[in-house]
């Protein structure tokens, strides 16, 4: 029998998160920062460390899905402006 464990940590941020991003020539990673205030007023500050061929590809990944987020999103108000149009 194999036996292995996980662990999955769920964040969703609202609209006063703030992030930042450095690069460590020293150590060759990327560090991504977020910070922010729940809804009771305390604080967060969430950091996480990649090596950097893991960012780039994370950033990559992540314009890659904004930009289909937003032809999806261009096409539909098209397609609603073009509705309203015709009727």
């Amino acid at each position: 029998m194999d036996i292995s464990k996980s662990e999955k940590t769920h964040i969703e941020f609202n609209d006063s998160v703030s992030a930042g991003s450095y690069v460590s020539s020293w150590s060759g990673k990327c560090e991504l920062t977020f910070e922010s205030k729940d809804s009771s007023g305390v604080s967060h500050e969430f950091k996480i460390q990649l090596p950097l061929d893991s960012a780039r590809a994370f950033c990559q990944r992540l314009a890659e899905d904004i930009v289909e987020y937003d032809d999806i999103q261009a096409k539909k108000k098209a397609e609603q402006e073009e509705e309203l149009a015709e009727a």
